[in-house]
């Protein structure tokens, strides 16, 4: 993977104007009332590249690091975590994170990787906490909604004007190039995003989003979003978000077979095992034919799956510091499943399985209670065709920058409208 984004660990890098527009929306997060803090953080997301960093005494502060430890502190000020219970959802995100933490340090022996891994535990379980004590409402679970579904609009209109044009506008704030790079004859457009493959999958991950909306506002709007969402995915020129969409359209149309998904998910088991066994590679070896558009690398995603499994022994216990020596371009982990094990061994693997699992079981618990109808129904629903996305996709990418931020937000999603709808029936 060809990187877009010109910041780099352990070295100070924003420009004044990105650090301007920092400070605004870190005064948003900490003084706004709690809708206003969740907009700026999901519009700054969006709109501001997050990968500029600050290095203070050899400790990396990227732009979103900043904004989850000023949330943080908004929270504790607070006490907006007082009506928080926590759920099974919430227990395997902090597992997940600590185990992270112990296995890989404990691998690397060394106090720079442990403060490195605290860092990515921040990133992740500290923004997650966040949202789970701002989202108090299924108010604000709307709200949320209605956010990403208006930002999805001016964000389609500046990757359009990027692949016009080959410049890209958020060059200006710092942390992406100004032109756009080109594979194969195609602009992969990025906007303020980390990269075009983060861009495509952030957003094609949330066309679920938009069919929500028709249940709560104008049906119109919802289907201006979702044709201005896939503006913006086609702009990116990547296999992995053209898949991320058709990936949330296959979860949105599950609810045609609602009744019967758990037979064709225990289907699929003996399907898969079948074709392991006829075909004349692994199963895995199907990714290899993933070839969206002619610049894919399907074949090294496979062949990624291929050396991970060679190399287990390697790995298993604590993780690895490094993957390059699996093979040519293996540096780059481009599957989150192996990225967790390679960062916290086959515990962090597990985990994280467990995390999806679990984030499935809640979206089924709270849909159950609806009938199709039902805008709760809908908009879980959602957040469960979204993750269905991500959980494919994620065999084609890891999960860093705004698709972190964004696999993020929606278990915190999850977890919430959990916890109200279980309130809820403890009253009755």
């Amino acid at each position: 993977m060809i990187g877009t984004n010109l910041t780099e660990y352990g070295v100070t890098s924003v420009s004044m104007l990105g650090l301007s527009l920092l400070f605004i929306a870190v005064l948003f997060v900490l003084f706004a009332n709690r809708k206003k803090a969740i907009f700026s953080i999901i519009a700054f997301v969006c709109f501001v590249p997050i990968a500029q960093r600050l290095v203070l005494a050899g400790i990396d502060f990227s732009f979103l690091r900043i904004l989850v430890l000023a949330g943080l502190m908004r929270v504790l000020i607070r006490g907006e975590y007082s009506s928080v219970k926590f759920n099974n959802l919430d227990y395997i995100s902090m597992a997940l994170a600590m185990a992270s933490v112990v296995f890989f340090t404990m691998g690397q022996l060394s106090v720079s990787v442990f403060i490195y891994k605290l860092g990515n535990a921040l990133d992740s379980l500290g923004l997650y906490l966040l949202f789970r004590a701002l989202f108090r409402s299924w108010d604000d679970v709307y709200y949320v909604v209605r956010s990403l579904v208006l930002i999805s609009f001016p964000v389609a209109l500046f990757f359009l004007y990027e692949w016009k044009t080959g410049h890209n506008l958020f060059s200006i704030l710092g942390g992406v190039p100004e032109r756009t790079y080109a594979r194969d004859g195609m602009l992969r457009c990025q906007g303020a995003f980390n990269h075009p493959i983060t861009a495509g999958v952030f957003w094609g991950t949330l066309i679920p989003i938009c069919f929500a909306y028709r249940y709560m506002g104008s049906k119109f709007v919802a289907n201006l979003s979702i044709l201005f969402i896939s503006i913006t995915v086609v702009t990116t020129a990547t296999s992995t978000g053209l898949m991320a969409i058709m990936m949330a359209l296959i979860g949105v149309l599950f609810v045609c077979f609602r009744g019967a998904i758990k037979v064709i998910l225990i289907s699929l088991v003996p399907i898969l095992i079948f074709l392991h066994l006829v075909m004349n590679g692994p199963v895995w070896s199907l990714l290899a034919k993933v070839n969206i558009l002619s610049s894919s690398t399907g074949w090294q995603r496979y062949y990624l799956i291929d050396m991970a499994i060679e190399h287990f022994s390697d790995w298993w216990m604590f993780g690895t510091p490094s993957t390059a020596y699996w093979g040519w371009g293996l540096w780059d982990i481009t599957n989150e499943y192996i990225w967790q094990g390679a960062q916290g061994g086959l515990a962090s693997m597990l985990l994280f399985v467990a995390l999806l699992v679990v984030a499935f079981r809640a979206v089924h618990e709270v849909v159950d209670k609806f009938d199709e109808k039902n805008v709760k129904f809908a908009v879980v629903w959602a957040f469960g065709a979204t993750l269905f996305s991500f959980t494919v996709t994620f065999f084609s990418i890891s999960a860093y920058g705004q698709i972190l931020f964004s696999l993020t937000l929606m278990l915190a999603l999850i977890a919430s409208t959990l916890e109200k709808e279980r309130a809820i029936e403890n009253e009755k």
